[in-house]
């Protein structure tokens, strides 16, 4: 097993941990990215952690990023994207991220098995006031956005984001359908919640148009980095930006 942070230039190589951390690594001079640490192994190796040493088999990993921390875990595919696994734990204490990633490697032991290598990642959690999920290519024509408020993390109920079309060299907005938003994903104690939206604000933008067209340029900047096409994930605290996720897509 080897764990490295985001920053070192071995994450830069995907076959480290998978194309969407070496894209993560390679467009982190672009956009503040939360503190990282990746881990990957066989998944042989973390099932024989697990029956060598059964009482706290990943502890000594809680404690690799200051909490609290966000937990995900994929595959990895050579050569092709990589496949998640389970959700994404938000807003975790050292005591209950290792129970992330013990459940996070049970999923992956229940799925598909030609992809033997599971990756982890361990990311500073950023509580949100907002949230984006933003589709970019290098040539900048369109961009999508799909804005959220709080977290963009679907918990019992479903996620309500609004729509934004950013179209042409000065990213004019083409549509933007904002949703009515009832519930939202915040922070809770050792973890997150769904929490009932205030009449006023449930219908109205989740980020201003300046905003979304300040991650629309943001995602292309890391669409012609990556001379490909990304989904990237970004939170948005007090008008700060950081960029979560940075996803390629294949055109």
């Amino acid at each position: 097993m080897r764990w490295l942070p985001v920053t070192d230039e071995r994450c830069g190589d995907d076959g480290f941990a998978g194309p969407a951390i070496g894209a993560l690594h390679r467009v982190g001079d672009l956009v503040p990215v939360p503190e990282t640490i990746v881990l990957t192994a066989p998944v042989r190796h973390w099932r024989d952690r697990v029956r060598q040493r059964p009482a706290d088999p990943f502890a000594e990993y809680a404690g690799l990023v200051e909490e609290p921390v966000s937990v995900r875990a994929w595959q990895i595919r050579p050569r092709r994207s990589d496949l998640p696994i389970g959700p994404v734990f938000n807003n975790l204490g050292p005591g209950t991220v290792a129970e992330a990633m013990l459940e996070l490697l049970a999923l992956a032991e229940d799925g598909a098995r030609e992809f033997p290598r599971l990756a982890f990642a361990l990311q500073r959690f950023t509580a949100a006031e907002a949230s984006a999920h933003v589709h970019a290519a290098p040539d900048g024509e369109r961009v999508r956005v799909q804005a959220f408020l709080g977290l963009a993390e679907q918990l019992s109920e479903p996620l309500h984001p609004d729509l934004i079309v950013l179209a042409g060299p000065e990213l004019a907005v083409r549509e933007y359908r904002v949703a009515d938003k009832p519930t939202a994903t915040v922070a809770a104690a050792g973890g997150s919640r769904t929490s009932t939206v205030a009449e006023l604000r449930r219908r109205a933008p989740a980020l201003r148009v300046k905003t979304v067209q300040h991650l629309g340029s943001l995602a292309i900047a890391a669409a012609r980095r990556l001379a490909v096409p990304v989904a990237a994930e970004f939170a948005v605290t007090d008008g700060e930006v950081a960029l979560l996720r940075c996803r390629p897509v294949p055109p």
